[in-house]
């Protein structure tokens, strides 16, 4: 058979249950929402990190989460989420008892972590203070672990002894 320039297309059915089948699920898909990928600072293999996402539009941390996840590593992630304002707290189980433990006074005793990772000194942050927003497009958060704070009577690390100042 000559070579010839010219080539023939059959479009059988398959072919245009195909490009159906793709029209169809691409918008599917895009309204599903994206995924949230979260990168933890200051991880250590001491437990588990037990994770939720909350809606930041909520009065408080109190209410269910749209999704929780428990991970043993060091990257997490909340599937398919649709566009609008949200904030993750999250706690490493140091212990393993599947809760954060609180001293008597409310002060976490295990690692916790907040997006966008505000400041802990006036306790728990607002869902307002660890808003972020999420777009139709995969993101990733970075997530800083803060360690408790020592309890009173708990021994302080010897520190490195300096030079004698003149």
């Amino acid at each position: 058979m000559p070579y010839s320039s010219r080539k023939t297309v059959t479009t059988g059915p398959h072919l245009w249950l195909l490009a159906l089948f793709i029209g169809l699920c691409a918008p599917a898909q895009a309204a599903g929402g994206a995924d949230i990928q979260v990168q933890l600072e200051g991880w250590t293999d001491a437990g588990p990190v037990h994770a939720a996402l909350m809606r930041a539009d909520q009065a408080d941390w109190s209410a269910a989460p749209l999704h929780s996840v428990q991970v043993t590593g060091q990257r997490l992630g909340f599937v398919a989420v649709a566009p609008g304002r949200y904030a993750v707290q999250l706690f490493q189980d140091r212990n393993g008892n599947g809760r954060l433990d609180l001293s008597p006074r409310g002060i976490p005793l295990e690692p916790v972590g907040f997006s966008g990772n505000p400041s802990l000194l006036k306790g728990k942050p607002t869902l307002a203070d660890s808003a972020f927003e999420h777009g139709t497009a995969a993101q990733v958060l970075s997530i800083r672990l803060r360690q408790p704070r020592r309890a009173r009577g708990e021994p302080t690390p010897l520190q490195p002894a300096s030079a004698p100042q003149h």
